[in-house]
């Protein structure tokens, strides 16, 4: 049986490559995208919302967008 999960995206490299290597691990229902509310916010970067809208939609996974 293959775990469901979601995985954290900022659409970098980074997240991209997580996502690479989680598919066919897990089945991959969620992106989790963090958009702080400060932009100087040094934990997260500052992802560009139509950007990933476009990025799950190309990726056919559903994109789950939360404040910080």
């Amino acid at each position: 049986m293959v775990k469901k999960a979601a995985v954290l995206f900022s659409g970098g490299k980074d997240s991209c490559l997580a996502l690479h290597k989680s598919i066919g691990k897990y089945d991959i229902k969620y992106l989790l995208a963090i958009i702080p509310e400060n932009f100087d916010s040094f934990m997260f970067h500052k992802p560009y919302l139509n950007l990933l809208e476009k990025q799950a939609e190309m990726l056919d996974i559903n994109l789950v967008v939360k404040d910080s």
